[in-house]
């Protein structure tokens, strides 16, 4: 008999949103292989909630060991890392994470249930695709549909996969400094996606990857737009160091507020005066 079958991590429910957040954490961060999914990454708070949720053990690993390379090493971090390999507990979780997945990793997916269940009728059973049937939008191309309200689950999706690629961004210049929204990622469909959904154009970046792949970037900066997607999100966040981010910019924005609701006269300047040139000597 396979040991698999005994486990009862198997049975562990995961409710609708916690599943639509964990497809997104792995769209953005994971890996899917012929053999299993998981991720490895140095913030254990986010591999701890990825490993409940998928009944895994967790594993370390330490780079600063592993490598012969000439580098200093002194602030490399510990990884850590969680793999599902369990036949019972895949059959349960990739097909309802396979939806909300971009057609890259769902072809990854397609591939390791399939050697699971080599008949393909797990297939037959799974919801559409969010991405399917989508004309999306190409870099800097200006978005002419309105922007759309985001479902719950797409939501906790879109906040997995910002805790997997996305950060809040600070400009400092501000005497209140205003925080805004920014994902960036190799993965052109999830980003025109968003884009398109949140009727806000993207970028493809100058630079490129070390495998020379293209990277794209989604940014907010309007504060009222930037202010109501972290508040969507608050109640989806995982991992502590994202969900840090986002606190301090909700405090920011009711400073900002605050700042706002004071007489005109009475209020300080919003912009820090510049500092002046050197002068050449």
């Amino acid at each position: 008999m396979n040991r698999y079958h005994n486990d009862p991590r198997d049975a562990l429910p995961i409710s609708e949103s916690d599943m639509a957040w964990l497809a997104g954490i792995l769209d953005g961060d994971g890996y899917i292989s012929s053999t299993g999914i998981g991720m490895q990454l140095i913030d254990p708070s986010l591999v701890e909630a990825v490993a409940e949720l998928l009944g895994t053990n967790i594993t370390t690993y330490d780079p600063r060991t592993h490598t012969n390379t000439k580098a200093d090493t002194t602030n490399w971090s510990l990884v850590y890392r969680t793999t599902l390999g369990r036949k019972p507990r895949l059959e349960s979780i990739a097909p309802k994470i396979y939806p909300y997945m971009s057609q890259y990793r769902q072809k990854q997916i397609e591939t390791l249930i399939t050697r699971v269940d080599p008949t393909g009728q797990w297939l037959q059973n799974v919801s559409p695709s969010m991405f399917a049937g989508k004309s999306l939008p190409q870099p800097k191309e200006k978005i002419q549909t309105p922007p759309r309200e985001f479902t719950q689950l797409e939501w906790a999706w879109f906040t997995g996969y910002f805790e997997a690629e996305g950060h809040v961004s600070f400009d400092r210049r501000a005497y209140i400094p205003r925080p805004g929204l920014c994902i960036q990622s190799t993965d052109q469909e999830i980003i025109a996606y968003v884009s398109q959904s949140f009727s806000k154009s993207y970028v493809e970046e100058k630079r490129r990857t070390k495998g020379n792949n293209p990277v794209f970037t989604f940014a907010i900066t309007q504060l009222n737009k930037a202010e109501s997607m972290f508040q969507a999100m608050m109640p989806y966040f995982h991992g502590e160091h994202k969900l840090a981010e986002v606190k301090k910019a909700l405090g920011m924005l009711e400073e900002y507020h605050r700042w706002k609701a004071l007489p005109s006269k009475a209020r300080p300047s919003m912009y820090l005066p510049r500092k002046p040139k050197k002068k050449d000597s």
